[in-house]
């Protein structure tokens, strides 16, 4: 019987787990608004800029996250020019 080769799963998945949510209320709720994986942390880093798009995502450099992920995982809020409007971005390798 012929063996089925398989991808590794963090391969299918992606190395690196993406979640934005909005943070309402100082940080008493937050809700997702996007969820996504990438391969490498310059990949994560371009998909937060594209779904921040119009926001100042300046603060998520690739060294700070690769450094950030080695470790544990990356977490910043990014607030928008609207007042109340914030969302939080947290970059983790997946497990």
């Amino acid at each position: 019987m012929a063996e089925t080769r398989r991808h590794p799963p963090a391969l299918e998945r992606g190395v690196y787990r993406i979640a934005i949510s909005h943070v309402d209320n100082p940080g008493r709720k937050i809700t997702p608004t996007h969820q996504d994986t990438a391969r490498t942390v310059e990949d994560a880093v371009s998909v937060v800029r594209k779904w921040l798009h119009p926001l100042d995502s300046s603060p998520i450099l690739a060294d700070d996250v690769q450094q950030a992920v080695n470790v544990a995982d990356f977490r910043v809020d990014i607030a928008a020019t609207t007042p109340g409007q914030v969302y939080r971005v947290v970059i983790a390798p997946s497990m």
